[in-house]
Formats: C-alpha cells, sequence, structure tokens
C-alpha cells in the first residue's frame, strides 16, 4: 500500500511539474530577457529612438522652434523675446521677461515631435526636453503653443495660454 500512494503521488508531480517546466522554462525567459533591461544596463541605449513626425508643411515651423529654443538654451534671451508672439510682448517688456528667466534649468536639448494644428494660425508643437538639474539630467515631453503672425510663427508662452 504504502508503495502505491508514493508511486501515486510521484505521477501526479510528474504530470503538474513537466508542462509547468515546459511553459516557464528557457524559452519564456529568453522572451523577457528582451523586454526588459538587465540590472546594470543602461536604459537610455536601451529604448528605441523617439522619431519626430511633422509634416512638410510645417518646415517654417520648426525652424522658427529650432531658433527659439537654441536661444533659450544659449539663454539668449533677447533673440528669444524677439519670436515670442506679439500680443504676450504687448503686455510683458524685455526686463520682465529675462527676469523670469534667471532661474532656468540648463537646457540640453529641445526637439520636436509632432506638429498638432488647432486652428489655421495655432498650433501645439509635442517635443522633448532635455535638461540638467543639479548633477541629473532629465528628460520630459511638453506642449509648446505657437502661433502664425504676419511676420511668421511666434511662440506663445504659458502665461497667454492660461489668459
Amino acid at each position: 500500500m504504502h508503495y502505491v500512494l508514493r508511486y501515486s503521488i510521484m505521477m501526479v508531480a510528474i504530470l503538474f511539474l513537466v508542462p509547468l517546466l515546459a511553459w516557464g522554462g528557457e524559452g519564456n525567459l529568453k522572451e523577457e530577457k528582451n523586454a526588459v533591461p538587465a540590472p546594470g544596463q543602461d536604459i537610455k541605449k536601451a529604448a528605441k529612438p523617439i522619431v519626430a513626425n511633422i509634416p512638410e508643411k510645417f518646415n517654417d515651423l520648426t525652424k522658427t522652434f529650432s531658433e527659439y529654443w537654441s536661444a533659450m538654451k544659449k539663454r539668449d534671451y533677447q533673440k528669444a523675446y524677439e519670436l515670442e508672439g506679439s500680443d504676450y510682448k504687448k503686455v510683458t517688456g524685455f526686463d520682465l521677461y529675462k527676469e523670469r528667466l534667471k532661474d532656468a534649468v540648463e537646457i540640453i536639448a529641445v526637439r520636436p515631435l509632432e506638429v498638432k494644428p488647432i486652428n489655421e494660425k495655432e498650433v501645439m508643437v509635442r517635443a522633448s526636453l532635455g535638461f540638467k538639474m543639479g548633477f541629473i539630467d532629465t528628460l520630459r515631453f511638453f506642449d509648446d503653443h505657437w502661433v502664425k503672425e504676419a511676420d511668421g510663427w511666434r511662440h506663445l508662452p504659458e502665461e497667454e495660454k492660461k489668459g
């Protein structure tokens, strides 16, 4: 009787363990290794690059966007101020503009990724912003408001959007 009980337990174990090992064995681990970076792996290199998706009709916008954010990166606030919208400049002088930006983070890079039209003369540009705070490099995604004026595309600061 003791022999039959031991044999039954062994058969049940084999019936459950063999499929379990096959299901959770090395085959599935290979897929998981590719899906999740190993500890200590550089996640910046592991991530797929983000590709911009901007139609050619917005080439003039992307050029102005790059000029504006290049000026902000260099802390050339006079150049950046020139690319602000005319309505904003009517209510905000250059000295106040410059004062608001004096404690800005160190910008590493800004890249436009997508343009979402609001109407004929307004768009939101989805962009990535790389910046440094202390010793930490950070990447954020943000929406940047732009308006088309007689002299080209102009940036619309956050304060103007809330009004």
